[in-house]
């Protein structure tokens, strides 16, 4: 999955991008640069025609539930799950 989100070489890279088996998370600083990531992150999963399903897709969501940490407001921080 991350090889194929880096694309080549001489690609531009995706800034605040977390993958995790088949989860992809892309972030930004801004809603333009949320939807950059998330674009270019998008574009390069259908060019390697891996599947996606839109209806697990959530979109430009201000907190972030993975892997037990909870990513909200450029911080990172133990979800109560995580404690399990």
């Amino acid at each position: 999955m991350e090889y194929v989100l880096d694309g080549a070489p001489n690609a531009e890279r995706i800034q605040k991008l977390a993958t995790y088996l088949d989860a992809v998370t892309a972030g930004g600083n801004t809603v333009a640069e949320c939807w950059h990531n998330t674009k270019l992150a998008l574009k390069r999963l259908v060019e390697a025609g891996l599947p996606i399903s839109i209806r697990k897709c959530q979109f430009l969501e201000r907190q972030v539930n993975l892997l037990g940490l909870i990513l909200a407001n450029a911080k990172i921080q133990l979800g109560k799950k995580a404690f399990r």
